[in-house]
């Protein structure tokens, strides 16, 4: 404060003091830290394992991270699912994601996403997309969300094999169409949580070659950050390997743990 009465503040940038006569003043406030990183998510594992007149073993993990400083956020997501029938293996599969979020306004954000897909009884070693386009946050909040993005993808498959309908190859290539959508919602005073994904990648190039994933589920909390968990995977391949079909579903339960 100088002779004259009035708060001399001092700007973190080295510029001149500014003078502030004490009338003008309402309130004062210590200034707020800047907003590090926030990181949320959760980790479900199941397992099951029968003998006796039935000899089988089911294994399965998935995991969800968020991690977000707005005007920026990333998703990563995975699972692995292994079962044995009589100590031979019948299901081995896998599938990982990483989404990129920069929000422009409120709503509006571009987005940039890479997938990867493994399924050795589809013959299917890898299934790969990477997109980017523009996306639309409909819900943000710790009760519900909901946004959808779509844009120009670029798709790759390795089989195991050589393929038939690929005239001999074991690979291809192709640009693509992407669309994904996510939405999570918390009733009865966070009671239990539905969770819904699905994503579709369309070939510019042959118009029978498409995907479709989704993965739904419900997750009830249990004690402290322990929760019950079901989800159903539902995947369509409409051009899938030689002799395979081209649906898949599973049901997993489980229970886990959010941090």
């Amino acid at each position: 404060i100088n002779k004259d009465g009035a708060l001399i503040l001092q700007p973190a940038d080295g510029s001149p003091p500014v003078p502030i006569a004490m009338a003008q003043i309402k309130t004062l406030e210590r200034p707020k830290p800047p907003g590090g990183w926030k990181f949320g998510g959760n980790v479900t594992a199941g397992a099951s394992k029968e003998t006796g007149n039935t000899n089988t073993e089911k294994y399965s993990l998935i995991g969800n991270l968020t991690i977000s400083k707005l005007p920026h956020e990333v998703k990563l997501y995975a699972e692995f699912h292994k079962e044995w029938a009589k100590n031979k293996l019948s299901k081995d599969n896998g599938l990982g994601s990483a989404t990129y979020k920069r929000f422009l306004t409120n709503k509006w954000f571009v987005f940039g996403n890479g997938t990867a897909q493994m399924d050795k009884f589809k013959e299917l070693d890898l299934l790969g997309s990477v997109a980017a386009g523009p996306g639309y946050q409909f819900w943000r909040s710790q009760q519900k969300n909901l946004s959808a993005k779509i844009g120009p993808a670029y798709g790759y498959e390795k089989y195991t094999k050589p393929m038939d309908f690929l005239g001999g190859k074991d690979q291809r290539n192709y640009f693509a169409g992407y669309w994904a959508l996510d939405f999570d919602m918390w009733f009865f005073d966070k009671f239990f949580q539905i969770f819904h994904h699905d994503d579709f990648l369309y070939s510019f190039q042959d118009s029978t070659n498409w995907t479709v994933r989704t993965r739904t589920g419900v997750r009830i909390p249990m004690v402290m950050k322990l929760f019950a968990s079901f989800q159903f995977n539902y995947d369509y391949d409409n051009q899938p390997a030689d002799g395979k079909d081209k649906w898949d579903q599973s049901w997993t339960f489980g229970l886990g743990w959010a941090f």
